[in-house]
């Protein structure tokens, strides 16, 4: 299966194998509380820029979207798919403020990359068993492997790693860095990866 990147007629950024497509609308996602925050200083976001790119000497795709406050990046956002594995980071370059929402992994401020997955896959996870107490702090369960038949039946809790399978093939996605405080979440349809703070 070999991957690539491309911008839809709309500039959604999607991920295809071949001719079919894995996943629509990748993109980065900044709740409102972050915005609000910005103040009279509207938070804009640059369209998705190709950029030149090359690994171990082969060309690999490579994009890069910009969130600037007052006109200076915030964020700065970048996919490069090598071969088969893409890379998603994103860098802040100013001091972000409204991270914290809780004591829990199941809301988020900042999310990248927020993605959306057809329902036709099936699902294997493991949850990450941190979550809400009961009490207002930070409890625990036993985490938990599943599987599930499509992803709209994705559990509430984080997990991470999650391996998307039908009978074409198979998708892995999970966090390299970060693990504990960058997991990923089912929000409405869609799969992001969140970044939290304190």
């Amino acid at each position: 299966m070999s991957l690539g990147l491309r911008l839809s007629r709309t500039g959604n950024l999607q991920m295809w194998a071949g001719e079919r497509m894995l996943i629509s609308n990748l993109d980065l996602d900044i709740q409102r509380r972050v915005t609000e925050s910005a103040g009279k200083d509207a938070l804009q976001a640059s369209p998705w820029e190709w950029l030149d790119g090359t690994s171990r000497g082969e060309v690999c795709q490579h994009l890069r979207r910009v969130v600037q406050k007052s006109d200076s990046p915030l964020l700065t956002a970048e996919i490069r798919l090598d071969q088969n594995v893409a890379t998603f980071t994103v860098t802040v370059e100013q001091t972000l403020t409204k991270l914290h929402v809780g004591d829990t992994f199941e809301a988020f401020s900042v999310a990248f990359p927020r993605m959306t997955v057809p329902d036709c896959y099936r699902c294997f996870l493991t949850t990450y068993g941190l979550g809400p107490s009961g009490n207002g702090g930070v409890g625990g369960y036993w985490p938990e492997a599943m599987v599930v038949d499509s992803t709209e039946d994705l559990p509430s809790q984080a997990f991470a790693p999650v391996v998307l399978f039908g009978e074409a093939g198979a998708l892995a996605i999970a966090p390299t860095s970060q693990f504990l405080t960058s997991m990923l979440l089912r929000d409405g349809n869609d799969i992001v990866r969140t970044l939290h703070g304190s």
